[in-house]
């Protein structure tokens, strides 16, 4: 579309409306796509994140059942009304089982 001197008609102004609008709708449609791509991409990182959490979680909680038993022993020990002069060997028996 060439700049003129000459008037514009209506149809001109209908014909430079229409395509403002098209270009518009094209731009607002790649923005809509790339913001789309982006909150995609966003979501699968956080995803993502939390397994290895949820691994992390699992792992430990999968230990924490093998530990159960040593901690028992150990909160029995502890809550025995006796005196604090225990061995260091005592103490090392009670400690290995939790290794």
């Amino acid at each position: 579309m060439g700049v003129s001197s000459e008037p514009a008609t209506k149809q001109d102004l209908a014909d430079a409306v229409q395509q403002i609008d098209e270009g518009v709708s094209l731009e607002i449609a790649n923005t809509v796509d790339k913001v789309s791509k982006a909150i995609r991409d966003s979501h699968a990182e956080i995803l993502r994140a939390f397994a290895e959490i949820a691994r992390s979680v699992d792992l430990r909680l999968s230990r924490l059942d093998e530990l159960a038993p040593g901690m028992g022993r150990l909160e029995a020990r502890i809550c025995q009304p006796r005196t604090w002069e225990a061995s260091a060997d005592e103490l090392n028996r009670e400690v290995s089982h939790l290794a």
